[in-house]
């Protein structure tokens, strides 16, 4: 969550979602059994190609709502404040941030260098979590406090609880995109589009001990994203455009789900959508936020400590994606018109190549 931004990792599912997986996975299952082609996986692995060996010493200045004995990870880019006491997985924890570190270079590799290790904190358990975010807000009632799953990301920290070891290092991939984005991007991009950057960070493969990224799959967003059409709880793409985590954070479970991802969903319609086409553009607007010249017509997103003028959004778009800026509404309902489409193909014939084998 960035700033008014909520949890990146999937909502926790209830029973009926946990059936629904069972479903499609039994499903994917009789397809192989019966021999039926699958789509070809999709995107490739990166990472890093060598471990990392982190420092973890005493937490001497951690405030009165830490519980005694938290220890701090150093690696060279961040510094991990942590109630955790799992060496194993605190090392993992490091490598994943150093890892995911150059994977958003590769995105955005224009970025001011991290000249300062970037500070993470993370907490045992919901309670910790919950203490340290009223200290740090100096709010009892926070927004972040709605947040039921996952972290939050104010200016260039994170603050995540342990939700499980893939799970908390997802949201640790996800809130460090946020981070890296505050920290080294003079302007900023669309919050729905910032998230739906994010969200590609959140699955991690391990090779050899070395986590690993493939931008194109998310197998739990694309679920989600079935069920919202499934459930007819997806957002208009004209009201999706406009919003921030802190505008749906307090909403239902269903429609909190969708907008993560639709978001991802848009994310992967301009880095894969249409053989790719739309690359360029996407790569050529993380550019233009990095160096504060994004092409936002109200000027708020060329300062990234701005507030999100949602006016500018739909003209944005439409200028970076080709379309003509004398007919804003009928370029963007084209670009409307590809995306329900491909989200469509995504939710359904698309599914397979995200479980590849």
């Amino acid at each position: 969550m960035q700033a008014k931004e909520s949890t990146g990792a999937p909502e926790e599912h209830n029973a009926l979602q946990r059936g629904r997986w069972l479903a499609v996975a039994a499903g994917l299952f009789l397809l192989a059994a019966a021999g039926c082609t699958s789509n070809p996986p999709v995107g490739t692995w990166e990472g890093p190609s060598a471990a990392l060996t982190p420092t973890i010493a005493p937490w001497t200045d951690a405030p009165a709502c830490v519980p005694p004995g938290g220890r701090v990870v150093g690696t060279p880019h961040y510094l991990i404040y942590t109630t955790m006491t799992d060496d194993d997985f605190l090392k993992q924890t490091a490598q994943v941030m150093e890892g995911a570190l150059g994977e958003y270079r590769r995105l955005a590799p224009g970025a001011r260098a991290v000249d300062s290790p970037m500070k993470c904190y993370l907490f045992s358990d919901l309670a910790e979590w919950e203490s340290y975010t009223i200290w740090k807000t100096r709010d009892p009632h926070s927004i972040y406090l709605q947040i039921t799953r996952g972290g939050y990301c104010i200016g260039d920290e994170y603050v995540a609880y342990n939700i499980g070891q893939a799970s908390t290092l997802s949201v640790a991939a996800h809130e460090g995109w946020h981070q890296f984005r505050f920290r080294t991007f003079i302007g900023a991009l669309p919050p729905f589009l910032e998230e739906g950057l994010a969200t590609t960070f959140e699955t991690i493969r391990w090779d050899r001990g070395l986590p690993q990224w493939n931008l194109s799959i998310n197998g739990a967003r694309v679920l989600g994203l079935r069920e919202a059409i499934e459930d007819h709880a997806t957002w208009p793409l004209e009201t999706l455009i406009t919003l921030d985590a802190g505008k749906v954070v307090t909403g239902s479970r269903e429609k909190i789900e969708a907008f993560y991802s639709q978001s991802w969903a848009f994310a992967d319609f301009l880095y894969n959508g249409d053989n790719k086409s739309r690359r360029p553009a996407l790569l050529r607007m993380i550019a233009d936020a990095a160096a504060g010249t994004i092409r936002d017509p109200t000027g708020y997103l060329r300062h990234g400590f701005r507030q999100f003028n949602p006016a500018g959004c739909k003209p944005l778009l439409v200028d970076y994606l080709g379309g003509n800026l004398k007919a804003v509404d009928q370029s963007f309902a084209d670009i409307d018109t590809e995306y329900q489409a491909y989200i469509h193909q995504l939710a359904y014939e698309g599914l397979n190549s995200q479980y590849p084998n």
